[in-house]
């Protein structure tokens, strides 16, 4: 069985490096215009980072994978939360560790 491929799009430069050196992806509350929620999720797409206009460069931000389930089955959304096997909350923040399999982002600006 293929362990399912996951995404999140470029963010600033530090956090990446913060996520390529722990290989831990941490996500918080949602923030939304009708008020979101309290409970701190990680959060991802589903599927490799799509590719560019030219089709052929992907854009800017991570691949990778995991072992931790995710909270339920949604075709292009992931999320984890919840204190339970492999998620970690603390300080507000949920925590999930991750094998980055790709990083398209810059690292060094200037």
């Amino acid at each position: 069985m293929t362990e399912t491929i996951y995404h999140r799009l470029q963010t600033d430069t530090e956090t990446v490096k913060k996520q390529l050196a722990s290989q831990e992806l941490w996500g918080g509350p949602f923030r939304n215009y009708m008020g979101g929620s309290d409970i701190p999720k990680v959060k991802a797409y589903v599927n490799q980072l799509p590719l560019t206009n030219d089709r052929v460069t992907k854009r800017s931000g991570i691949e990778f994978t995991t072992k931790v389930e995710t909270d339920s089955y949604h075709p292009v959304f992931a999320y984890w939360s919840g204190d339970r096997e492999g998620v970690v909350t603390e300080d507000g923040y949920a925590k999930i560790k991750v094998t980055i399999t790709l990083c398209t982002q810059e690292l060094d600006k200037g």
